[in-house]
């Protein structure tokens, strides 16, 4: 695993989180699984080398803003390739607009199919273009 891909992901469902670690398997890559945010931007934060950051946006609990001015002006943060999981709801059309116009960043609104997550994350391991 010293090559391995370095996943953080940010999900305050523990089910979810084993979801993902079922899903990614495959990919042996170190998946580094936060139930909140603060630890998760702190993994982040730490400047080692990270492939992919996930964030289920169930994490950002009213600080929306907040979040999406630090990824969009934090550097290190901005370069890192992220999929954001996003409700469906018409309410939340503005905050994914948002989000989808940050640096490196692809959205995937739930539910979402799991060959859908797959591909995606595969995608942007390999440096493909984000969605």
């Amino acid at each position: 695993m010293k090559n391995a891909a370095r996943i953080v992901i940010a999900d305050r469902s523990v089910l979810a989180g084993n979801l993902y670690r079922i899903l990614l398997a495959p990919l042996e890559a170190m998946l580094l699984v936060r139930r909140n945010l603060d630890e998760a931007v702190a993994l982040l934060s730490r400047r080692e080398v990270t492939n992919l950051a996930i964030f289920n946006t169930n994490v950002f609990c009213g600080a929306f803003d907040a979040i999406a001015t630090q990824f969009a002006t934090d550097e290190h943060l901005a370069a890192i390739a992220k999929i954001f999981l996003t409700s469906t709801r018409h309410a939340d059309d503005a905050h994914r607009a948002c989000l989808a116009s940050l640096p490196n960043t692809a959205i995937l609104p739930r539910p979402f199919h799991p060959d859908a997550f797959t591909a995606l994350v595969r995608r942007l391991l390999q440096g493909g273009r984000h969605a």
